[in-house]
């Protein structure tokens, strides 16, 4: 009785031999970086989240059938000795799986990578949004171009206007007053970790940073309360059937307990966008 796993399927290639053209194909990119996250004093550690998060994704059973997909892994490094150098670098890769058709899923690494992958997608999905699920709004001022994991909104929203980003999961200790009322004289929208997640029409790009997630503590910045697993995988289901991108960011794995929760569901998170697995059953809030 065969029991084939992603690791037989999983095609590791460099930027360079990377399909010209993509039907069908899920390409993951990786930044093993956390400058930004210590540069916003946050706990290091989310530079092991790439290679944690594949590790598990390897272990999942295939899901054989004609619309299986082909799966890349760039195995490109990251260049540069500035963040900003680097977030370049990570840009013109999202750039080119987007160009060529792939679905992308984006391995972090601090969350300002969020920045580049978010800010590719829009430019690519002219009538997308993004979700950003996370515990913070993210839209910290750079300071003399110091980039810190809470900056990658900050810089989104000077280049797209506010209704093309959502916020999910916020929790008001972790929000200024001034990063809220920056975000509302925008239009963008926030929902708290207590609200279901929003309905959104039409294309969706996810920006996911795990410490949303209640009970995950391997982040750079763990909180008690938060949103449930079961509530970020039913939205990775639901937006799946209509997203190009994913991101996963701030897995740090040796902040883990023994069981390494924070990478077994992000692997969990890109298993289902991967294949587009179910739609959501649960009742969600509107977004107007």
């Amino acid at each position: 009785m065969k029991d084939p796993r992603l690791r037989e399927h999983l095609k590791r290639v460099s930027l360079q031999d990377l399909p010209a053209s993509a039907e069908n194909a899920v390409v993951i990119l990786c930044y093993p970086d956390d400058e930004g996250v210590r540069n916003n004093s946050g706990r290091p550690g989310a530079a092991e989240g790439p290679a944690a998060i594949l590790k598990y994704l390897e272990k999942a059973c295939w899901r054989s059938s004609d619309s299986a997909p082909q799966i890349f892994v760039l195995q490109d490094k990251l260049k540069g000795a500035r963040v900003l150098d680097r977030h370049e670098e990570a840009a013109r890769w999202s750039h080119v799986a987007l160009e060529r058709g792939f679905r992308v899923i984006s391995l972090g690494g601090g969350h300002d990578y969020g920045y580049p992958d978010a800010s590719n997608y829009l430019k690519f999905v002219r009538d997308g949004r993004v979700l950003n699920c996370d515990a913070h709004l993210d839209v910290r001022e750079l300071d003399e171009s110091r980039v810190t994991s809470g900056t990658a909104f900050y810089r989104l929203l000077q280049e797209f206007e506010g209704k093309k980003l959502i916020q999910w999961g916020i929790q008001w200790q972790c929000s200024a007053q001034s990063h809220l009322d920056f975000c509302r004289e925008r239009g963008v929208q926030i929902h708290s970790w207590e609200e279901a997640c929003p309905k959104i029409d039409g294309p969706v790009g996810l920006s996911i940073c795990l410490d949303a997630v209640a009970v995950i503590r391997g982040v750079s910045a763990p909180t008690l309360v938060g949103l449930s697993t079961k509530a970020v995988l039913d939205a990775v289901r639901e937006f799946s059937e209509r997203s190009q991108w994913m991101g996963l960011y701030e897995v740090a794995p040796s902040l883990d307990p023994a069981t390494e929760d924070s990478a077994r569901f992000a692997a969990l998170l890109a298993y289902h966008f991967i294949f587009r697995s179910g739609s959501l059953k649960t009742t969600l809030g509107e977004v107007s």
